[in-house]
């Protein structure tokens, strides 16, 4: 039987330290299957490189005015056959995305 593709979706701005930690928690996810990982801010943002160094997808939020609208955006932006969604100041237990 086939995994489900599953992607993790982020929302950040001007948070890029703490998303580092998010990030390497995520990339350490005892999931068994594929977990592409899409973070949502504007073009420049310090995060982007973090996210990028991170094996993260980078999506411009377009001018997004708040938290939903971001995720809108993101949501908009990617394929998977489940969408999980975090912040950028919340630390995933090992077992999270499973």
């Amino acid at each position: 039987m086939t995994r489900p593709s599953v992607c993790v979706l982020i929302p950040t701005l001007c948070n890029s330290k703490q998303l580092e930690v998010v990030l390497k928690a995520l990339n350490n996810q005892d999931w068994e299957g594929d977990l592409a990982i899409a973070c949502v801010g504007p073009t420049g943002d310090p995060g982007q490189q973090v996210a990028e160094s991170n094996d993260a997808r980078w999506i411009d939020e377009e001018g997004s005015r708040n938290r939903a609208e971001a995720c809108n955006i993101g949501i908009k932006n990617l394929k998977c056959d489940i969408l999980l969604f975090t912040d950028d100041d919340v630390i995933p237990p090992l077992e999270w995305a499973g």
